[in-house]
């Protein structure tokens, strides 16, 4: 808790210094907009027409050289941002998946042990016909599947076949000439 808390901290001081310097260049980017605009005004007012347009052009490629300036550094930043966060995410997703995987390893047993069952057809609940949803007779009243190994009704799995050629449960392809 004590090492969250401490992150926490860290986060936040990083995203305030970030702030700052995002306003320190919005600053820089105001004070320039405001630079040029005076410099304007004084060339229209103190110089000669010919050399006023010279320098006009000056200070507007000087302006658009330190507007461009300034909006890169601003992307830049946010991208910057943006891809701390998105490790830091990231890392916090493989903290979770390795606390995941260090649980009990008997658990993950048992959980592939009845996928593995249930993929075979071992699950011995499953006694109905779920097209039906009949009670499957034993012996010769049902089917079953060569790739799911799930178990149908004869009847009900041949009107299924006939309309789609994939197994009602888990979807998996399913032709007429693949039962067991």
């Amino acid at each position: 808790m004590a090492r969250r808390l401490s992150r926490i901290k860290k986060e936040k001081k990083e995203f305030q210094m970030l702030l700052l310097s995002y306003a320190e260049v919005m600053f820089s980017g105001f004070f320039c907009g405001c630079f040029l605009y005076a410099g304007c005004y004084l060339v229209t007012v103190t110089d000669p027409p010919h050399l006023a347009i010279f320098r006009r052009l000056f200070l507007l490629t000087m302006g658009l050289f330190f507007g461009y300036c300034t909006v890169e550094i601003a992307v830049d930043i946010c991208l910057l941002h943006r891809k701390r966060w998105g490790r830091d995410l990231r890392k916090r997703k493989r903290k979770k998946l390795r606390r995941f995987m260090g649980q009990s390893d008997f658990a993950h047993f048992e959980i592939w042990k009845k996928m593995e069952d249930s993929r075979k057809g071992k699950d011995e609940d499953e006694e109905d016909c779920p097209i039906c949803l009949e009670h499957l007779n034993g012996g010769f009243g049902y089917i079953r599947l060569r790739n799911c190994m799930h178990k149908f009704h004869s009847r009900c799995i041949d009107k299924w076949l006939f309309k789609c050629a994939r197994c009602p449960l888990c979807r998996s392809l399913a032709c007429r000439n693949n039962y067991l």
